[in-house]
């Protein structure tokens, strides 16, 4: 996919952000384990990062937002 070619070493990229929160006393809500299981799937990657570096309003919705409301211990309204 497109994303690993823009962002080869991503890991790293994020550690960075996990070592600045530490260092710093602040929460990071980490989605890292959310988006590894994409490395297997291509087209759902392509489709949560269209340009290869942008999230889709897609990852939004199934990633980011329940990721954020789970490590807040809020739980999302019903539909």
């Amino acid at each position: 996919g497109v994303h690993r070619k823009l962002r080869p070493d991503w890991e790293l990229y994020y550690s960075v952000y996990r070592e600045v929160a530490r260092e710093r006393g602040l929460l990071l809500i980490d989605l890292t384990a959310a988006w590894k299981p994409l490395a297997r799937d291509p087209l759902r990657l392509d489709a949560y990062f269209p340009d290869g570096i942008h999230l889709s309003p897609l990852a939004d919705r199934e990633i980011v937002t329940p990721g954020i409301l789970e490590a807040l211990g809020v739980s999302a309204r019903p539909k």
